[in-house]
């Protein structure tokens, strides 16, 4: 799917700091190591924000994946422009304010080329032409933005778990739906990072942290 175009193509650009071996603090420490800790949290933080508004958008397609093998190619540019514009509001506000800032010049190109693609009518080697130029832009914008931040292998991780529940899931639609309410909901956790093997299959996205 053409969703790689738009998210996984940054993500094999993100910078991989790797994750950070869980230690309990002393209150002895040196400001510097504790500074550096503080740094570090915030990091993962500002991480999974930016990941969990990335799933809601891919969850947001994900939804309506029977339709896109069905629609004529400019529906499904349509889609996944829509995908992006659609992000709720909350979870832009928890990102850091650099990815902030690139998310709203993304999502006004994004809105632009929407309503282009409407006037102009856009469609065939035109409009991959055109849509290539607008990813191509999207993409200066955001890279320089996401290699600051150690999103890749745990994007993968989020992204196995989510899969897993809906390859088990016997009504997709419905859960596909809850997961995105549960994105939505920033008071909930994403799946824990991987540290000693898999996401325990009782542990699921979107739990409320004890």
């Amino acid at each position: 799917m053409m969703l790689n175009v738009v998210f996984c193509a940054v993500l094999a650009w993100a910078c991989w700091l790797g994750m950070v071996r869980g230690q309990d603090v002393a209150f002895t420490q040196e400001p510097s190591v504790r500074e550096a800790q503080s740094a570090e949290e915030k990091l993962f933080r500002d991480r999974d924000a930016i990941i969990r508004l990335m799933m809601w958008s891919m969850l947001y397609l994900e939804k309506r994946a029977p339709l896109l093998d069905r629609m004529p190619m400019e529906g499904v540019h349509r889609a996944f422009l829509e995908s992006y514009i659609a992000v709720p509001v909350r979870l832009v506000e928890e990102c850091p304010p650099d990815y902030r800032k690139v998310f709203w010049l993304v999502d006004a190109m994004s809105k632009a080329f929407l309503q282009r693609m409407e006037k102009e009518k856009l469609a065939g080697k035109e409009l991959i032409r055109e849509y290539g130029v607008y990813v191509k832009a999207c993409n200066e914008l955001l890279l320089p933005v996401v290699s600051r931040y150690p999103l890749s292998e745990r994007f993968q991780q989020v992204d196995r778990e989510l899969r897993r529940q809906m390859k088990a899931a016997t009504d997709r639609e419905a859960l596909i739906t809850a997961l995105m309410e549960q994105m939505e909901d920033v008071e909930r956790s994403l799946p824990p990072p991987e540290r000693e093997g898999a996401v325990s299959p009782e542990k699921k996205c979107g739990e409320k942290e004890e």
